[in-house]
């Protein structure tokens, strides 16, 4: 059981278990062929960007960096959990 909550997804990532992190890390990079870290600080904030337009003023989204972090989250996630049940 985890306590990781938040919308900062690395401070969520942070607050895993250093184990679990690591496993997360690896099935990532096999799923998506890229590195978990940059994709976490760069979509950090999006959600809160995205929940909190309206006091916004400009800015954007890698759509791309999106994609590829939730299907490749999506992914690990799934192969760590098989992995240790």
């Amino acid at each position: 059981m985890s306590t990781a909550h938040g919308h900062n997804l690395s401070d969520v990532f942070a607050s895993l278990e250093p184990p679990t992190q690591a496993a997360i890390e690896s099935e990532f990079l096999a799923a998506s062929g890229e590195q978990l870290a940059p994709l976490l600080a760069e979509c950090s904030d999006y959600f809160i960007q995205a929940r909190y337009a309206y006091e916004q003023i400009g800015g954007s989204y890698n759509l791309s960096g999106i994609r590829t972090l939730a299907k490749g989250l999506l992914d690990a996630v799934k192969a760590f959990g098989t992995k240790n049940h």
